[in-house]
């Protein structure tokens, strides 16, 4: 299982977020990797 999930609030005035990208493994190992992203969008379409 993975899933990414904001850990920070976003500094006033920036564009920044800080995530975690969580991994469970399958002998229940927890992973976690903190990155910061600059978002450049305020709204994603996705067509599937």
């Amino acid at each position: 299982m993975a899933k990414i999930v904001e850990i920070e609030e976003p500094e006033r005035n920036s564009n920044s977020k800080i995530f975690a990208l969580v991994i469970e493994d399958n002998s229940g190992n927890i992973w976690r990797v903190n990155f910061k992203a600059e978002l450049w969008f305020k709204a994603i379409e996705v067509n599937l």
